[in-house]
């Protein structure tokens, strides 16, 4: 029992003295502003350099003890019984992982990985994990350490998120909106051609519609046909014929053997011929324009202005004719 009492006292002492050791090796807010710009800027320098310097060693550190645990043992139960919080123990597991896999292998030197940073660890690691987009072995990252030594992290960081390098993820990106743009330009170019389109048809239709009402009007306007006083006087000749009997027929003499007999049949004396009506093929020549017009409607741009010039040189002619004064 005193022996129990005695190590729950040493283990509150330890507790009791790690809080004022680390608030002695802070420095103090009141002391920082008292510092010039400049001083600050050197003291952030100073610290960063240290705090990265000794990550590296907690890498180290975290390495060595894992590789030296005995049955039953846990580096984060070792560890937790000299104080070290969860957090700090798996950031350095990062460091302590890459030392495992690049430089115990001989890829990258201890010098190497003494410059590296917590984000430069993590991104290592996270590249060459099972969740990377293209998992890399430690060899490859060794080649982009080495190749970009600046910038190898946000590289790692890509290839993890991406699969790709940063220059391949850029060249990707500026190709997808290249096509995304000449998508939207043939869009674009679709419908104003289809607008256009549609223009031009319904322009058509307005024209057909037009020559359809156009040619209606004439039919209304014609006058309905009166026979001639000659047709009517032919008409009476030959019903008073028929009360007749025709006198026999004279008999025609044969034709010669090297001519062929005559069709055309002799026109009666008592028939008048009538003039053939110069309008009477009016209203199949008009829905033959309706038809034409109808059918070029449904034809392409270039179809449609063939055409157009077509009917233009047509209705030229035929306007030439109207002004033409008519023979005596």
């Amino acid at each position: 029992m005193a022996h129990s009492k005695k190590t729950k006292s040493n283990r509150m002492k330890k507790a009791t003295t790690a809080a004022p050791i680390a608030s002695l090796l802070v420095t103090p807010m009141a002391e920082i502003l008292k510092l010039s710009a400049k001083d600050q800027c050197a003291r952030f320098a100073e610290r960063a350099t240290t705090q990265q310097r000794a990550f590296s060693e907690m890498g180290k550190l975290h390495h060595a003890i894992s590789a030296g645990l005995r049955k039953n043992q846990t580096i984060y139960g070792e560890l937790r019984k000299v104080g070290v919080k969860d957090s700090t123990i798996s950031n350095a597991s990062y460091a302590s992982r890459v030392w495992g896999e690049l430089v115990v292998p001989g890829h990258l030197t201890e010098a190497d990985f003494d410059g590296f940073t917590f984000s430069d660890c993590l991104a290592i690691c996270r590249a060459a994990g099972d969740r990377s987009k293209r998992r890399l072995s430690g060899e490859e990252v060794a080649v982009i350490v080495h190749e970009k030594p600046g910038t190898f992290d946000a590289e790692l960081e890509s290839i993890y998120a991406t699969g790709l390098t940063v220059e391949e993820a850029e060249a990707q990106a500026a190709a997808q909106a290249a096509t995304q743009a000449k998508a939207e330009k043939d869009a674009k170019a679709e419908a104003e051609r289809k607008a256009a389109e549609k223009v031009e048809q319904e322009k058509q239709a307005a024209i057909a519609a037009a020559l359809q009402q156009q040619r209606a009007e004439h039919e209304q306007q014609q006058p309905a046909p009166t026979p001639s006083p000659a047709a009517s006087s032919s008409l009476a000749a030959s019903e008073a014929d028929e009360d007749v009997a025709p006198p026999p027929a004279a008999s025609t003499p044969p034709a010669p053997a090297n001519e062929s007999p005559s069709t055309t049949l002799p026109t009666p004396a008592n028939v008048v011929e009538m003039p053939a009506d110069p309008d009477a093929e009016l209203p199949e020549i008009l829905t033959a324009i309706d038809d034409l017009v109808v059918a070029a409607s449904g034809m392409s741009t270039e179809a449609k202005k063939a055409v157009f010039a077509k009917l233009n040189e047509a209705m030229g002619f035929l306007a030439e004719s109207i002004d033409e004064p008519a023979a005596a």
